[in-house]
């Protein structure tokens, strides 16, 4: 059953709009768009291909690879974004990435058939595209830059400065490993800068 966008989807039209495309596109992309639903928190498993775009209208989606055996979170998407393991779903070949969305959060997908579609009927839904395609690019890219340049200790700090709301929505294994370092080393982090505040 397909939502009514004017009560559901009212985030994914307004994120739609903000990408400067009309309010009718807007309006019958947010209808192709649905609710997911899932027992467990696992939006795309590594191995699978990815099918789906994904939108965030509340919680959040951790992207995380897996590297000599340990899980790593390469990234966290917030409300309001779209999200999928691109390589995989242009390529359709299988993910070598796992997305997991958080306790509680509110997502919608469109599936990869759907989604070229309308990308071939409307050019500025794929004009759109490039743009978030773009933005997370640059997201990833200083992500690295702080990895490399700042100690875990001021990157938290920049977290707290920056995004103070993934802190307290991200469980503390997942945060330790976008931070690049182990629980207990954030758990140290934390009680040194309760203790300085």
């Amino acid at each position: 059953m397909q939502n009514n966008p004017t009560t559901v989807h009212r985030q994914l039209i307004h994120t739609l709009r903000m990408a400067n495309i009309s309010d009718d596109v807007a309006n019958e992309l947010a209808r192709n768009f649905q609710v997911v639903s899932k027992r467990n928190n696992i939006l795309l498993s590594k191995g699978k291909i990815a099918n789906h775009v994904f939108f965030i209208d509340s919680g959040y989606v951790i992207l995380e690879s897996e590297i000599n055996g340990n899980s790593f979170t390469r990234h966290i998407a917030k409300p309001g974004e779209f999200i999928t393991v691109i390589e995989s779903f242009t390529s359709r070949q299988p993910s070598k990435e796992t997305l997991k969305m958080t306790k509680g959060a509110i997502i919608y997908a469109m599936g990869h058939t759907d989604f070229i579609l309308f990308s071939e009927r409307y050019p500025e839904l794929e004009r759109a595209f490039g743009k978030v395609l773009q933005d997370t690019l640059i997201s990833c890219q200083a992500r690295i830059n702080d990895l490399l340049s700042l100690s875990a200790e001021a990157y938290y700090e920049k977290l707290i400065s920056e995004t103070p709301y993934i802190l307290q929505a991200v469980p503390q294994y997942e945060l330790s490993s976008y931070l690049g370092i182990k629980p207990q080393s954030l758990s140290r982090i934390r009680k040194k800068l309760a203790d300085v505040s």
